[in-house]
């Protein structure tokens, strides 16, 4: 697996993978609840980071970080299958050095008991967020 950091205007410019980055969060019915912010984050074209993990040429999971009253806020999305992998603890970890380098806190908000263990384990602190475009 490998996990590739991208700026918000690389990812927006590339139809093809806004479109997988869609299809993932909507796997849930009738919609996945874990996926939501994400789905609006790529709808209305956030600035930001995003971090995408890649397995034999297909994207099975993204996170994205953008400000958030001068902090950084993250999201994270774990296709079905590959949950509880690992994969989500990686993209937290490539996000904190992002952050680091940034001089910036992450921020979380997750309404799952599996998004919550996953991101205080990676040392961020919970949240609720106004985005700051």
């Amino acid at each position: 697996m490998k996990v590739l950091e991208y700026h918000h205007k690389q990812i927006y410019k590339r139809s093809g993978v806004v479109k997988r980055l869609m299809e993932l969060t909507n796997q849930g019915w009738p919609h996945d609840e874990d996926g939501s912010g994400l789905r609006q984050d790529l709808g209305a074209k956030r600035n930001g980071r995003f971090f995408l993990a890649w397995i034999a040429g297909k994207i099975v999971a993204w996170a994205f970080v953008s400000k958030a009253r001068g902090k950084l806020q993250i999201g994270v999305y774990v296709e079905h299958p590959m949950r509880r992998k690992g994969i989500g603890g990686k993209l937290c970890k490539r996000a904190k050095a992002y952050a680091k380098k940034k001089e910036k806190e992450i921020l979380y908000d997750s309404n799952t008991t599996a998004g919550r263990r996953m991101y205080k384990g990676a040392g961020f602190k919970h949240g609720y967020y106004d985005w700051v475009h």
